[in-house]
């Protein structure tokens, strides 16, 4: 749970914008694009675990991590999407998160390498759970969308039953790259044939708890993406001369920046609530996760989309950022899962009736 006051989260969130902003630069992605090096540096991550903490946000006390709550990850996350940077985070909270969940989680053995840094987690996103066979002879199948898989030290699974660690470099897992969108993460499809495996059993609705606050954390990440497009088409609106005239002068313009400020205002009102109820372990947990997937992660497609528009035909070179925002934008739909799912999932909460649309 989160005990952290407002100005706590500021000061963790300039911290956060000052790392992004020194470490993170964006032509690393461009250089990165087409390889297999990854779009951050080691090393800098290595220091922001170290002196900011980023790894350790919500690893037990024990082990000397900060042990907060969803709220101050959301904003690390949120201020790591607005810089475009790639560095682990999201991958590496999401398996420390289930490791909470789990029975007998292995902390005092990760936990170290964990906190400084030095061990890598690829997460699998994919929702497919039933698909890893466990055996004594290890575990067997296919993890399709292992979000910082490449490169890293250690994969982390989820299964009907509990939680699987496999160590990255072990016999009988494949680990293919996947060339996707986005171009400031790297994702991998992961082949396990009998591989050797930690177990971890995760208690009745651990699945659900854990999806949710996948669908809240991805919802920050689309806010930060949000309001990094706006404050840098809004920047290019103040110093772009067109007609003898400031771009941000126009009319036009204004009114369209209004209409996508109203929409990142709503966006973080919902995410706020979603995360604080995740916190708090509220009744409404499960639904508001749900409308931050149908409402915010869209949301974030459209207003880079719109962005990216706005700063005409300088928004559409490689050289800038704007196709940057647009495909981390796009990828967190997908990474999110099927919207139609969460949208029928939602409808039965609020007993609603929705067409049998095609959208799944």
């Amino acid at each position: 749970m989160s005990l952290s006051t407002k100005t706590e989260h500021d000061q963790l969130r300039d911290a956060v914008r000052r790392w992004v902003a020194i470490t993170c630069p964006s032509d690393a992605v461009r250089a990165a694009e087409g390889t297999a090096a990854a779009p951050y540096d080691r090393a800098s991550w290595v220091r922001g675990c170290r002196e900011i903490g980023l790894s350790g946000l919500l690893a037990p006390s024990e082990i000397g991590g900060a042990e907060t709550g969803l709220a101050e990850v959301a904003v690390a996350i949120e201020e790591l999407a607005a810089g475009l940077s790639g560095a682990p985070l999201l991958s590496t909270v999401l398996a420390m998160d289930a490791m909470l969940l789990a029975e007998d989680a292995p902390w005092h053995t990760l936990g170290v390498n964990l906190l400084e840094g030095n061990a890598i987690i690829g997460f699998d996103l994919g929702t497919h759970h039933a698909d890893i066979v466990l055996s004594d002879g290890g575990a067997t199948g296919m993890l399709s969308t292992v979000l910082d898989g490449p490169g890293a030290t250690m994969i982390v699974a989820l299964t009907d039953a509990g939680l699987i660690i496999v160590p990255a470099d072990a016999r009988g897992v494949d680990i293919t790259q996947i060339d996707g969108l986005d171009l400031t993460r790297r994702t991998a499809c992961v082949r396990l044939t009998n591989a050797p495996y930690d177990f971890h059993p995760l208690p009745a609705d651990g699945l659900q708890r854990l999806a949710d606050h996948r669908r809240v954390l991805l919802a920050a990440d689309a806010l930060g993406l949000m309001r990094g497009a706006l404050a840098m088409v809004a920047d290019y609106a103040k110093i772009r001369v067109a007609f003898g005239r400031l771009m941000g002068s126009f009319q036009g313009v204004k009114h369209q920046l209004a209409d996508i400020y109203c929409t990142v205002e709503l966006c973080e009102a919902v995410v706020r609530a979603a995360i604080a109820e995740q916190d708090e372990h509220g009744p409404d947990g499960h639904k508001l996760a749900l409308v931050a997937q149908r409402l915010v992660i869209p949301s974030a497609v459209r207003v880079t989309t719109e962005c990216l528009r706005l700063l005409g035909g300088i928004g559409y070179t490689w050289e800038h950022d704007a196709h940057l925002y647009v495909r981390r934008a796009h990828a967190n739909v997908a990474l999110a899962g099927p919207q139609g799912v969460a949208r029928d999932q939602l409808a039965d909460i609020l007993e609603l009736k929705c067409q049998n649309l095609t959208e799944k």
